[in-house]
């Protein structure tokens, strides 16, 4: 899938800070799958467990229970650094 089409796909429900920008847990999906698939977590998770193993899986439940404020500093930086990273893509 072309990137510009990619929608980012969370293998947690839900969109606490903890792990909203969690790039270890963010996959490209499509909209039929991310949106109207309701991000296909069947098929995600069980991915993820075998790339992962299960003892990082259940870290990264725990860790989505967690509460994170994000800064402005910090999403500005976040921002910045997406932006720069889309510039290789494009290049």
């Amino acid at each position: 899938m072309f990137w510009k089409e990619a929608q980012a796909g969370h293998a947690i429900p839900g969109r606490t800070g903890a792990v909203l920008l969690d790039e270890e847990i963010l996959r490209p999906q499509c909209v039929g799958c991310n949106v109207f698939g309701r991000g296909q977590y069947h098929i995600y998770t069980t991915k993820l467990i075998k790339e992962k193993g299960f003892d990082w899986w259940e870290r990264k439940l725990i860790e989505a229970k967690q509460i994170k404020k994000w800064s402005r500093t910090e999403l500005e930086s976040t921002i910045e650094s997406y932006k720069q990273r889309l510039k290789t893509l494009e290049n």
